[in-house]
């Protein structure tokens, strides 16, 4: 960026109509930055709608995973975003420009409403009864002792357990009450299912690089099962495209349309075909 903002070096085409019914709604401070993300991606680039990871929103706002997942959540809470996710992952993100179905969110004002009247904040004290006190350290240990318990229940059953100690700071700053333990139990189980499917142990992740994401696969759908003839199309287009010539941008273009679960495919290929190829490992960041 240049510091010096010129129409002519790029400019997002918004409707009147809407940017007014925008500056009427109060959207929350990390959701409005979300908001703003996502119309930049769409109508910026003259879409409707475009594929964004949660890496792609932390690097334009600052935001981390955990709070843009609230913030996404906020925004579809009021019905001003429309959010697709495919088989395999991937999530296309629009802008609901119908702003007569979007949903304010309340403003918190000072004190209690009763009766139609506010209630001072200031009361009188009372002094309650004494009872019997729950020490504080017991309750920390025996919640500590039910996350450990818990977390190595959930590490026996990973399939490539590596990164441990990380994992065990990631599943103890996002898992807190029984709700989020029955949510990483499902995601886990759906996660195995796709690995079983997958049916490569090279592109299983590391534990702790799972458990940081985890809550990404608690909506996983199965993908269909791969056939035979599915496979010999997948296998003549990597040859077609990238038989003569294997650039980046082309390898990119391939590893595009063809699901990420038939990847190793390419890789073999490169590296069969050309014996001075890296493969698309230092590619799959850039999808």
């Amino acid at each position: 960026m240049t510091g010096n903002p010129q129409v002519e070096n790029g400019y997002i085409r918004v409707a009147t109509e809407l940017f007014e019914a925008l500056v009427k709604i109060r959207i929350p401070g990390e959701a409005r930055q979300i908001f703003d993300h996502i119309m930049r991606q769409t109508y910026g680039w003259k879409k409707k709608e475009d594929q964004i990871s949660y890496g792609q929103f932390q690097e334009a706002t600052g935001i981390n995973r955990r709070n843009t997942m609230r913030a996404v959540q906020k925004l579809k809470d009021m019905n001003m975003i429309g959010v697709k996710k495919d088989t395999i992952g991937n999530v296309k993100y629009s802008i609901n420009k119908s702003y007569k179905t979007w949903k304010v969110v309340s403003k918190r004002t000072p004190g209690v409403k009763k009766d139609d009247r506010v209630v001072s904040k200031k009361t009188t004290k009372v002094v309650s009864k004494r009872t019997p006190t729950i020490d504080k350290k017991d309750t920390i240990k025996d919640t500590m002792r039910i996350a450990h318990a818990h977390f190595e229940q959930l590490w026996s059953k990973y399939p490539k357990k590596l990164g441990k100690k990380r994992a065990i700071r990631h599943y103890n700053a996002t898992v807190k009450t029984d709700h989020d333990r029955a949510k990483i139990e499902k995601a886990l189980a759906n996660y195995c299912l796709h690995v079983e499917r997958r049916g490569d142990p090279e592109y299983v992740k590391h534990g702790s690089t799972w458990f940081n994401e985890w809550e990404d696969w608690t909506d996983y759908v199965p993908e269909k099962p791969t056939t035979a003839t599915d496979i010999k199309a997948i296998d003549l287009d990597i040859e077609q495209s990238l038989g003569r010539m294997a650039t980046e941008d082309m390898i990119l273009k391939v590893m595009r349309r063809i699901p990420r679960k038939h990847w190793i495919r390419i890789d073999r290929f490169l590296k069969r075909r050309y014996t001075d190829s890296k493969g698309i490992g230092h590619l799959e960041g850039r999808i």
